[in-house]
């Protein structure tokens, strides 16, 4: 009978041993997995962060060539291919080459954030803004207009791409 009693017992700390085992391995995974997943949510912050830098840099430059654009496109409807008048705009210009210019530096900083795809989508938008730029240099109105088409094209391409992206 004894033997029966020490059997049960031996067979319960078995049993328990076995339970704490398995409960001491379930939760280091579940804590393995908790890390990862803070360590994915972490870096998920951080590349937002990061693709808002750039995107601020875009709203920016996009601004300054929209302000440039409708300029431009006014001292044309209103005194032609006047190169005097053009030359009025260099400041705004310049001002839009600046834009442009960080926002190539931000989004070559932030590249490693951005998936491919984005960075060239970007790059397409950073070479489209000067072409345009290039274009009110010139005083090519059909290449600012072209530039101009460009230019949206480029930027819905973007924007498209993004909001499908998150």
């Amino acid at each position: 009978m004894t033997q029966k009693i020490l059997f049960m017992i031996l067979d319960s700390v078995v049993i328990a041993l076995i339970l704490l085992l398995v409960a001491y391995k379930f939760n280091r995974l579940l804590e393995r997995s908790k890390a990862k997943l803070a360590f994915g949510n972490e870096m998920a912050k951080l590349r937002v962060a990061r693709i808002g830098e750039v995107w601020v840099a875009l709203a920016e430059s996009e601004a300054a060539s929209r302000e440039l654009l409708k300029e431009a496109m006014h001292v044309i409807d209103e005194q032609g291919n006047n190169a005097a008048a053009l030359r009025a705009l260099l400041p705004m210009q310049q001002k839009s080459k600046e834009k442009a210019a960080i926002v190539q530096q931000v989004a070559d900083a932030n590249r490693f954030w951005l998936c491919e795809t984005q960075y060239e989508k970007i790059r397409c938008f950073h070479n489209n803004h000067m072409d345009m730029l290039e274009a009110v240099g010139k005083n090519d109105l059909s290449a600012l207009i072209e530039s101009k088409t460009r230019l949206n094209k480029a930027r819905m391409s973007i924007c498209s791409f993004t909001s499908s992206h998150f």
